[in-house]
């Protein structure tokens, strides 16, 4: 089985640098056309259902995905991103400026470390690794596609790759960025991650 996984469109608190987690904000202009680029993508792949995360802004990208490839979507929880606790909301950059040390546990540094009330990255990773296992227990599909969130994606991708690091962020994935991967059994194999040669 073939597993396209991606990030959502631009949004306006991704353009501001405010923190998200599973707050939501609306896709930007730049976002809605990178969202129809990623359908173009998409469509070369052929997946046969798109699967998305319950926030707005994924919904919105995997909308114009479902819709320009004539395929179901359907909402998924495990697709959802890091909770992110009180820290949702809060400029990216302040935070940078007066905490560094959380600053650093949000974008990947020691990814197995929690953020108050909230999750590791390595959590929303691994319910990444669960979604991919309900599809294998189901065996319904040979190509499925995802739209979920960055760090989600950092810690998924860091799992199967860069388990012996203590830093996830070199697994960083910007927006509409995609991750192969191919599933065989229990097995997960990352053919490519954080692709975004369609934007090109």
């Amino acid at each position: 089985m073939k597993v396209y996984l991606a990030r959502h469109a631009e949004s306006e608190w991704n353009k501001d640098f405010r923190i998200q987690g599973n707050l939501d904000s609306e896709l930007t202009r730049a976002g809605e056309n990178q969202a129809h680029k990623l359908a173009g993508f998409f469509a070369s792949v052929a997946p046969e259902i798109i699967y998305s995360s319950s926030v707005g802004r994924a919904q919105k990208t995997a909308k114009i995905i479902a819709s320009a490839n004539n395929i179901q979507l359907i909402e998924c929880q495990l697709l959802e991103e890091q909770n992110c606790g009180p820290l949702e909301g809060c400029s990216l950059h302040q935070l940078k400026y007066h905490n560094q040390d959380l600053y650093n546990l949000l974008v990947g540094s020691h990814p197995q470390q929690r953020l108050p009330h909230g999750e590791s990255v390595h959590d929303a990773g691994m319910r990444l690794v669960q979604f991919i296992e309900q599809l294998v227990a189901d065996g319904k599909y040979k190509t499925v596609a995802g739209i979920t969130h960055g760090n989600s994606l950092m810690g998924l991708v860091w799992h199967l790759l860069g388990h012996s690091e203590d830093d996830a962020s070199r697994y960083n994935h910007p927006n509409v960025s995609v991750t192969e991967l191919n599933v065989v059994g229990d097995k997960i194999s990352v053919n490519g991650w954080a692709n975004l040669t369609h934007l090109f």
